[in-house]
């Protein structure tokens, strides 16, 4: 019996083109008609004898048809698939029937519209009474935050920033026509983040729409740092305002870090127009160390320069930040036993 596990979702993308996301391995695929058409089919149990009488598949044909798609962990009776321990997801939540409507135009346009406004008082404020501003900035600079006092309002307000960066990612992804099948939360490195899946902008031929996808998010951040600078800059010190700031502007910088695969690598893939960057480096330095075994397809001497940073940046970043977040955690324990 073959049937499609219910994680599996399918959406027309535009152009004979359909998005197909299975929950499970959380891949993406862009398929013709004909497939589509094929896979709504298995949303029932079917039989090989019923899918045979039902196409115009030969006998051979439909079994290594079958077995392509199995092999894709499509199907109830698949087995599990390999647990990342970079990257545990720890809740989801299904978007995939979420639809570009009037609401959601309207709301991107307010969040661009927000953006540039708080810009542009940004800029004047500066302009007009930069002591001021200035004096803003240091009073806020010079300010320490007290963990053990504001942990749990930093803990809220960065949480919520996050859904709020997220929610942003996922609306203008689906205003361009992107499936989003799931929102939800994951620990990234042991780091608790959100996430909103937009690989499906990876089908899209628009490079602006990539790039208005990817700093959504980004922006609303700004926007927040921002509201929370203003309102320190009219009524003076606040904790509650400046643990806002402080996380947003956290989010902004580990967003934008292109180690890791967040806004700020999706970016870089985007601007020198090479899907799977990371992959493309490390087997490249793989090569150069002749631990790669396949042939390569010739590289151009740029590219090669571009692979060569990525790639040994890529292999140095994580073991140096472990290390450091292990030497800080022993020089912790054995500050407190001292």
């Amino acid at each position: 019996m073959y049937k499609l596990h219910e994680k599996m979702r399918l959406s027309y993308f535009g152009d004979g083109v359909y998005h197909v996301f299975n929950g499970r391995s959380k891949e993406h695929y862009k398929i013709g008609k004909t497939e589509n058409d094929f896979l709504q089919q298995l949303w029932k149990e079917k039989t090989f004898d019923e899918l045979l009488a039902d196409n115009s598949f030969g006998i051979a044909e439909l079994d290594a048809y079958l077995k392509q798609i199995e092999n894709m962990n499509f199907f109830t009776k698949n087995i599990g698939v390999k647990i990342k321990f970079t990257k545990l997801y720890l809740f989801s939540f299904d978007t995939s029937k979420w639809k570009k409507n009037k609401l959601t135009v309207a709301l991107e346009r307010v969040l661009f519209s927000l953006f540039i406004g708080l810009m542009l008082i940004f800029i004047s404020v500066f302009l007009l009474e930069p002591d001021r501003f200035i004096g803003t900035f240091m009073v806020l600079h010079g300010m320490q935050l007290n963990w053990q006092e504001n942990i749990i309002i930093f803990i809220v307000v960065t949480m919520l920033s996050y859904i709020i960066h997220e929610l942003a990612h996922a609306l203008t992804a689906i205003n361009s026509g992107i499936m989003v099948p799931e929102i939800g939360g994951v620990l990234y490195f042991f780091s608790p983040v959100g996430y909103a899946d937009v690989t499906g902008l990876r089908f899209l031929n628009n490079k602006m729409g990539k790039y208005k996808i990817l700093i959504a998010g980004l922006i609303t951040n700004i926007i927040i740092a921002l509201a929370s600078f203003f309102v320190t800059f009219l009524f003076g010190h606040n904790d509650f305002f400046q643990n806002l700031l402080y996380s947003n502007l956290l989010i902004m910088v580990f967003n934008l870090c292109y180690f890791l695969k967040l806004d700020g690598y999706y970016l870089l893939e985007v601007v020198l127009d090479e899907p799977g960057l990371r992959e493309k480096s490390l087997i490249y330095i793989r090569k150069l160390l002749g631990l790669h075994k396949g042939t390569l397809p010739e590289i151009k001497i740029m590219d090669k320069f571009v692979y060569a940073a990525v790639g040994i940046i890529s292999m140095l970043y994580l073991p140096l930040l472990f290390g450091n977040m292990i030497i800080r955690f022993a020089m912790f324990i054995w500050g407190r036993l001292a």
